[in-house]
């Protein structure tokens, strides 16, 4: 298996919606962030962050979409029909919000290496347009690599299912009744 599953760096953190219009996805960091998680007995959870996400914030995914080595956050905007991607700075800040477009009723966001280039990669379940819509990541803007149709979508995870060294992925197709899955192939 080449890249699919990886992980440059760990970052203990506790992600937290408040729901509503124009609600706020709050990132909470671990005082004992310079301590081993295994050598901590009772930790705590301070405020540190808060960013603006869109309608309706449903999922938060956390992954170093960019390949900086810095976990970023990305929050599912149920209403809004949207995903927003918070990059993180490096300092636990983020740079201003980017938000994408999605099918109706984005509900989950995974993410994988899809592409075999090292970096993870942004998959968003959209249960009303039965899709899921796979986003190259690597770089500050993610670009649209495919679209998978998948009726009623409601999650995706990437695993190298048939271990030829290429991702697939796997769709829980909730109208459908089913798990289907994408085999992947490289050209």
């Amino acid at each position: 298996m080449t890249g699919i599953a990886y992980s440059r760096k760990f970052t203990a953190a506790l992600l937290v919606l408040t729901l509503g219009a124009g609600a706020s996805v709050g990132l909470l960091t671990p005082a004992f962030a310079a301590t081993p998680a295994s050598s901590c007995t009772t930790p705590t959870f301070p405020r540190s962050t808060t960013a603006t996400a869109g309608t309706n914030p449903r999922h938060v995914l956390t992954a170093d979409l960019d390949g900086d080595g810095d976990t970023d956050v990305v929050a599912a905007n149920l209403d809004g029909n949207s995903v927003t991607v918070l990059l993180n700075s490096g300092d636990g800040s983020f740079a201003a919000a980017t938000t994408y477009t999605t099918d109706s009723l984005p509900v989950a966001v995974g993410s994988g290496d899809v592409d075999g280039d090292g970096t993870a990669d942004l998959l968003v379940s959209s249960l009303n347009g039965d899709s899921v819509a796979v986003y190259r990541g690597g770089s500050e803007q993610l670009s649209l690599l495919t679209t998978l149709t998948a009726d009623g979508a409601y999650d995706a995870s990437v695993a190298d299912l048939d271990d030829d060294g290429t991702a697939d992925i796997a769709v829980a197709a909730g109208g459908a009744g089913q798990v289907v899955t994408f085999t992947g192939s490289c050209s």
